[in-house]
């Protein structure tokens, strides 16, 4: 599969210190396209018009402080998963913590030592190659409402996710359990022939299928019920979506449920 560059913008106060950085950058196993920005309404313009995949950011660029521009581009829509690397001195590097809302993806200090950030980097960077769901992961989707339904393939066809089925019954989810592993289940609640937590009890009792009983369950509801939300905790189904919802907070929710989910398998 031809992977298209990560198109990687870098905003440092030397232009040749960031025609440095672009050499030892080109020397990663990865696809970049790599852009020096020679001013900020250069930057600014670039940032409207393409769409960036990783920004090389200094702490301070012309004696502006990037705290607040870097903190704009965390918080759009467009970028709000977007790596952020920040570069700054040594004698600095406590500053850019102070600034939780900016969710710095790594730190890069002066002078840059390519064999010490060349890893951690590779980390950051190919987390924008690889897709939020894994690749490997099997997805059920449980909804008796057709048109639901559909928004949930669309926004899993927007993640760029293509391993799932869909079923519009407890009962006829049962029969798929039975016949294959599920590693994602995106649950309904309320069905006609029953609920969510009537198919979470029978995964749950497949003991004998490790793989199964490992799942992420995400239950999707149309009321923030304390009930509700304790019944499935006695299943430890943590995470759960209410309706109606945006593709923005589908993402957000399957980021951060995945993101729990892989620290305690």
């Amino acid at each position: 599969m031809d992977i298209k560059p990560l198109k990687t913008l870098l905003l440092l106060d030397s232009v040749q210190e960031a025609k440095i950085l672009r050499t030892l950058l080109s020397d990663l196993s990865l696809k970049l396209e790599i852009i020096v920005a020679e001013s900020l309404d250069q930057f600014k313009s670039i940032v409207l018009r393409d769409q960036v995949d990783c920004f090389f950011l200094d702490w301070k660029f012309d004696n502006y402080s990037i705290a607040d521009l870097a903190i704009q581009i965390r918080k759009s829509n467009k970028y709000r998963h977007t790596p952020i690397i920040m570069v700054a001195n040594i004698e600095d590097s406590a500053i850019p913590n102070e600034y939780s809302a900016i969710k710095l993806d790594m730190l890069l200090y002066r002078p840059f030592n390519y064999a010490e950030f060349e890893k951690p980097l590779l980390d950051v960077l190919n987390k924008k190659y690889g897709h939020i769901i894994p690749d490997h992961f099997e997805v059920l989707i449980l909804d008796d409402d057709p048109d639901v339904l559909e928004i949930n393939v669309d926004f899993l066809n927007r993640l760029e996710h293509k391993k799932y089925q869909t079923c519009s019954s407890v009962s006829e989810a049962k029969k798929l359990v039975s016949e294959k592993d599920f590693d994602l289940f995106l649950l309904d609640w309320n069905l006609a022939d029953g609920t969510c937590i009537d198919l979470i009890e029978f995964i749950r009792s497949k003991k004998e299928k490790i793989r199964l009983n490992s799942a992420l369950i995400i239950a999707i509801t149309g009321r923030d019920d304390v009930d509700d939300i304790m019944n499935l905790l006695k299943f430890n189904v943590v995470d759960h979506i209410i309706k109606p919802y945006q593709f923005d907070e589908f993402e957000d929710k399957l980021i951060y449920a995945l993101e729990r989910h892989k620290k305690k398998t």
